[in-house]
């Protein structure tokens, strides 16, 4: 696994950015962040890239290590881990109480034990059965006496 330790790293690297860019390209737009806010958090991502860099530099390079690590430690650094703080650190006023409750709004999607998928087949199921009651109730009017729609 050592040997493929700057591939791993590269591909790592070059997904980070992007996933942090995003991160704070979203911010920026939702929050409208000054320069200087912009500027702050485009450095605490840096710093969490490095961090996270070293503790995937410790899985590959560990003896012990094996592939599934490889993959779990890959995925470690979507975690936004510190972002709440910082960001309820930087923003003020309405911004900040806006931003906690989107935070809070987005963590009780994600429940524990179901995935995002599950959340949106239950979401859009719900909206076609209503979807499904008002057709129904719509139609109603033009049953002959005795019928019914299926």
């Amino acid at each position: 696994m050592r040997d493929l330790n700057p591939l791993f790293e590269r591909i790592r690297l070059r997904y980070q950015k992007n996933y942090f860019d995003t991160i704070a390209g979203n911010f920026s737009r939702e929050y409208n962040l000054t320069s200087t806010q912009e500027y702050n958090l485009q450095r605490y991502l840096e710093r969490k890239t490095q961090q996270n860099a070293a503790k995937y530099g410790q899985v590959l390079t560990s003896d012990q290590a094996t592939f599934e690590d490889l993959i779990r430690a890959s995925r470690n650094f979507e975690r936004d881990d510190g972002i709440d703080e910082f960001m309820e650190n930087t923003l003020q006023g309405e911004a900040r109480e806006r931003f906690k409750t989107d935070r809070l709004a987005k963590k009780n999607r994600a429940r524990p034990g179901r995935s995002l998928s599950q959340d949106r087949r239950a979401s859009i199921n719900s909206s076609t059965s209503t979807k499904t009651k008002r057709i129904r109730s719509s139609l109603s009017w033009h049953e002959a006496p005795g019928t019914t729609i299926p």
